[in-house]
């Protein structure tokens, strides 16, 4: 075959772009949520081979032997999962309270606010903030995965958790069911919905959400500021603070000294230098 004379990185350019053409084909005939929930399923069955080729999985393994299967610092400290879902993620990262660190400062006072009503979740994968906040603030969270097996996991962990009855959980969020679920009400509303996020928080959106506090994880798509366009769309009614990403330092996590070398890797989240996150605090008090 003429492709096996091109030099291998072209090959990968030239599957990677027929992959992207694919996608956007399925993307302009399926239905939205099935698009999303297939986007999901695979990207999560890539994940996981990814993770498993490049020896995560067994330092995972490692750390639960060692750590076992409770958070044991951060903001959720206490929070518990199946072996079965700590082995297929990253998990050290969740047990020693590293996830997401640059987001501990919205998180710490938390539990003193207890003028919200509910939580909604977009994108709650096995459940940590969901069940998290379940627990932090004993209210109903809404929560949402286009991915099956992320919902089985998310309810599993509310179950082992005692928090079943208080986290509902459902499969495709999108502007009008965060509408219906937040307007009128004081919501803590978290967001990780990989680059949904620009049709989701629009000035609609806003308006519905203007006595909510809003957490969004920021994923940026070429040509557009994701970042600028939330942030104008929410200025007029909320006061806008910004988090980057920033370095791990695994010397502040001696309970995965036994690691070794591996340490730094078991706690690295593959974020770009300008990853940002942005929280959204309603400026109306009552």
């Amino acid at each position: 075959m003429r492709h096996r004379a091109l030099p291998l990185i072209l090959m990968q350019r030239w599957a990677e772009g027929a992959r992207k053409s694919i996608g956007q084909i399925l993307k302009g005939v399926l239905p939205a949520r099935t698009f999303a929930q297939l986007k999901s399923t695979r990207a999560r069955k890539y994940s996981l081979k990814v993770l498993r080729d490049n020896g995560f999985l067994e330092i995972s393994r490692r750390v639960v032997e060692h750590c076992g299967t409770t958070v044991l610092r951060g903001p959720f400290s206490g929070l518990r999962f199946s072996t079965e879902i700590l082995l297929n993620i990253p998990c050290a990262q969740r047990l020693v309270g590293s996830y997401e660190k640059e987001l501990h400062p919205v998180f710490k006072d938390l539990d003193q606010k207890k003028d919200y009503e509910m939580v909604v979740d977009i994108g709650c994968a096995e459940g940590y903030y969901a069940v998290g906040l379940a627990l932090l603030l004993n209210l109903p969270v809404f929560a949402f995965d286009v991915d099956p097996e992320a919902r089985r996991r998310c309810r599993e962990t509310s179950e082992l958790n005692g928090v079943g009855s208080l986290v509902e959980i459902g499969n495709y969020c999108d502007g009008r069911t965060l509408r219906r679920l937040t307007r009128g009400k004081r919501c803590f509303v978290v967001s990780d919905c990989e680059g949904y996020e620009m049709e989701l928080f629009d000035h609609e959106a806003a308006s519905d959400l203007r006595r909510s506090d809003v957490l969004i994880e920021i994923h940026e798509i070429r040509q557009t500021s994701v970042y600028e366009s939330i942030c104008k769309a929410f200025m007029s009614t909320h006061t806008i603070h910004t988090y980057e990403a920033i370095a791990r330092d695994v010397d502040e996590y001696p309970e995965l000294s036994f690691l070794g070398s591996d340490a730094a890797k078991a706690i690295e989240e593959w974020r770009h230098a300008r990853q940002k996150w942005v929280f959204l605090r309603s400026i109306i008090t009552l």
